[in-house]
């Protein structure tokens, strides 16, 4: 028997998971801090990139105008709602594939020339953008790696005062530990694939909340 305190949701590939309800925050807030929409540009909130659609399949609240504009009635009729207009209230739900952005990219120099770049200590350059972010690794003052990729931030606000606000939700506090931590963790281990020789970050001697 479902939680009925709860927001159950299946994947598209099938997995069942279950979300604590936090007042205070939207439905799509709630499935991007668990972690489901990685790499996802959501409009945060605006109803106008419908990249945050679910289908209810418990009862469905009345939908928006936005919704019937963006989503189509046939859609709406069958259960899909826009899940950035609809608080995160207990409801069962199932998510499509998630339309990601382009893959980060990165840049690695050839084996012979990264050999030259495994002594010395590990100098990371970042470019922290309010939509996407760059950066660079270097050794003995060269440039051994490059990449970039979208701002795992863009879900809580495509702007960053949204995002600000945001965050002094107390519902958004209980979450954001963990999300910092798993956001930290996947950056450090694409800069550690992607570096030559040994490297040491706080990431890698820190303890998950």
């Amino acid at each position: 028997m479902l939680d009925s305190s709860a927001i159950h949701l299946t994947t598209h590939d099938g997995q069942c998971k279950e979300l604590p309800v936090a007042s205070g925050l939207t439905l799509a807030q709630a499935i991007f801090l668990a972690g489901l929409w990685e790499g996802v540009p959501l409009c945060a909130g605006m109803g106008k990139c419908g990249l945050c659609r679910v289908r209810f399949t418990s009862p469905a609240p009345d939908p928006a105008t936005e919704e019937i504009s963006r989503l189509g009635g046939e859609a709406v009729a069958e259960g899909w709602r826009l899940s950035c207009l609809h608080p995160a209230r207990p409801c069962a739900i199932e998510l499509p594939a998630p339309k990601r952005s382009a893959k980060a990219r990165s840049t690695t120099t050839s084996a012979s020339t990264a050999q030259d770049h495994t002594s010395g200590p590990l100098q990371l350059a970042v470019d922290l953008g309010t939509t996407s972010i760059h950066w660079a690794a270097l050794r003995g003052g060269k440039t051994s790696t490059t990449g970039q990729g979208l701002n795992p931030q863009m879900g809580l606000g495509s702007e960053v005062m949204a995002r600000l606000s945001l965050h002094n939700s107390p519902a958004v506090r209980t979450f954001w530990p963990i999300w910092c931590w798993n956001v930290c963790a996947d950056w450090y281990a694409k800069l550690k694939r992607n570096t030559a020789g040994p490297s040491t970050s706080c990431a890698s001697r820190a303890t998950a909340p």
